[in-house]
């Protein structure tokens, strides 16, 4: 009884490894020569290294961003001898396909396995390059006879859409084909090989990407400790100026105390000037008393009162000199006193502004929040405190503030219209102002990881908005494309937003509204060759003759006709 269950169990896993290798040889085999068929209809082979040739500058950007291996561009571009795609494998020929020719995205992308509703060239692509890697990257050589059915009948579907009809005799043989022990081990091999490729190429790339984020890393420091040595070189040269500053206003207040004692001196003479001139005018009375007593015209007493009044207007002179000297000092006194305040206001200012340049370039860097983000969180805080105005503390809000205080993660939920989001606006206002909290506004759990600071204390809102208020919250970042426009519709179409276009449509958006250019939401998408999008518009009575103001159709495009005459 037991040899006989061993039996069965070793019967079963030679048929599942078998059908793993049946799949292995359908999609290796079978499969890349049916994507070689849909490759060559696209890149003619006669101009195929004139082709590559002018997309060389592309090539090379995608090895760049580690689409293609150094190996594969190697393949495209020999040293020696010419290219050929008998010598591409599938990631090399659906890698070019989806990078150098204009086609339409699967709904899930290319690199997930798509509906069994999607029959497209970019489909089913997508399809083979998708079970090519399932078997490179596989744990287990064995599949079970459901699951290969599955695959199989998938994988042959794609295989003649894309081949033609002439691959469903040989695919039906290789399903019959009992495969021999030396077959086996040579189809072993050749998946170890596979899968050993597979490994060497996720591993360069893992150490191609790690290198790369050290080097910037290595870059950000030295750019921060390049800042910091040009601050503390700054610095140093305001501490030597604010040295020879201190040196400069001692020597000034040494120079203003001579001048103080100057203008005392000056003062002085300008006392014993006044007494001589009194006692001159004094003489001068008493001469001309006796000249009205006499009466007698004296020569010498003449000239003796012509000196006197020069000597009168000598004196005059000095006191006028003197007042200006004195008049001068003064003024020079209070412009070096100005001067030094100015000059000291100026060192402060200049200290002020460097050290806040670094405090703040040091807060941006501890920052694990993006600043294009935190600026977004500081407008929605602003619309927050307004509406916070006529906000009442109801029991509610009593309750929610206790749990608050009391535990170290709160969920807030509720009805509809209940005022959960006003409660929570509050308290998040009333501990961000009160208590050093930092507000961080979400829509996914995910965010979390990105953007907050383990350290740090943080009020989440947003948490399950719907993509109603979303777009709602969003007006205030979008101002600028409303006003010239760009409606929500038109821009789930410039970027391709499927699931976003559903819903504006679903709420009754204006599907024909324009840009201020004439651009409408079908232009944009046909512009920008988004074929499920365009088909989407279309299905919902888009109107495929509105025009630019420079005349130009959805139709009239190059590569949107195509979109929509395929559709």
């Amino acid at each position: 009884m037991s040899t006989s269950v061993s039996r069965q169990i070793s019967s079963a896993n030679d048929e599942e490894e078998e059908n793993f290798l049946h799949i292995y040889k359908l999609v290796v085999g079978i499969g890349t020569e049916a994507v070689r068929d849909t490759f060559d209809r696209l890149f003619l082979p006669s101009s195929l290294v004139a082709t590559l040739k002018k997309e060389e500058m592309n090539i090379r950007r995608l090895g760049k961003k580690k689409r293609l291996t150094a190996k594969q561009i190697d393949i495209l571009f020999p040293s020696s001898g010419t290219t050929s795609s008998k010598l591409y494998d599938i990631s090399i020929m659906v890698c070019l396909i989806r990078n150098l020719v204009p086609v339409s995205r699967p709904i899930n992308g290319f690199d997930t396995l798509p509906l069994t509703t999607e029959t497209s060239m970019e489909a089913d692509l997508a399809r083979i390059k998708y079970y090519r890697n399932e078997v490179a990257h596989a744990d287990s050589d064995k599949i079970t006879t459901i699951d290969f059915q599955t695959k199989w009948q998938d994988l042959v579907g794609a295989i003649i859409r894309r081949g033609g009809t002439k691959y469903k005799n040989v695919c039906d043989e290789l399903e019959q084909e009992k495969l021999s022990k030396n077959c086996i081990t040579d189809l072993r091999q050749q998946i170890a090989k596979l899968q050993e490729e597979t490994r060497d190429s996720i591993q360069q790339l893992r150490q191609d990407t790690d290198n790369k984020i050290e080097t910037e890393a290595g870059k950000m420091d030295e750019m921060l400790q390049d800042t910091k040595t040009e601050i503390i070189v700054k610095l140093e040269e305001l501490e030597g100026q604010e040295i020879k500053l201190v040196t400069n206003m001692t020597k000034i207040d040494i120079t203003q105390q001579k001048l103080k004692e100057r203008v005392l001196g000056l003062e002085g003479e300008k006392i014993e000037s006044n007494k001589r001139l009194f006692e001159v005018k004094m003489e001068q009375d008493s001469l001309r008393s006796k000249l009205d007593e006499s009466k007698i015209q004296n020569l010498d007493v003449g000239i003796k009162i012509k000196e006197i009044k020069t000597d009168q207007q000598e004196l005059q002179k000095q006191i006028g000199i003197l007042h200006a000297k004195q008049y001068m000092a003064a003024e020079s006194d209070i412009a070096g006193r100005e001067e030094v305040r100015g000059i000291k206001a100026e060192i402060k200012g200049r200290q002020k502004h460097i050290i806040s340049k670094l405090e703040r370039l040091e807060l941006e860097q501890e920052d694990p929040v993006p600043r294009n983000i935190r600026e977004q969180i500081k407008m929605r805080i602003d619309e927050w405190k307004i509406k916070d105005i006529k906000f009442i503390c109801t029991r509610a809000y009593e309750d929610v503030l206790a749990k608050i205080k009391s535990n170290s993660c709160v969920t807030v939920t509720g009805g509809s219209g209940s005022g959960k989001s006003a409660i929570v606006r509050h308290i998040s206002l009333l501990l961000f102002a009160e208590s050093g909290f930092d507000i961080m506004i979400v829509s996914s759990p995910m965010e979390l990881r990105t953007i907050t600071n383990l350290d740090g204390k943080h009020c989440l809102n947003g948490i399950g908005e719907t993509q109603a208020t979303k777009l709602s919250n969003m007006k205030d970042v979008f101002r600028d494309d409303f006003a010239s426009g760009n409606t929500p519709l038109i821009i789930s179409c410039v970027d391709g937003y499927v699931d976003l276009l559903n819903w504006l449509l679903e709420h009754k958006a204006n599907i024909n509204e324009r840009r201020q250019d004439g651009s409408s939401a079908l232009y944009m998408a046909c512009q920008k060759n988004y074929g499920d999008v365009v088909n989407i518009l279309l299905q919902n009575n888009a109107e495929v003759n509105l025009c630019t103001e420079e005349g130009v159709s959805p139709l009239g495009l190059p590569a949107s006709f195509a979109a929509i005459y395929r559709l």
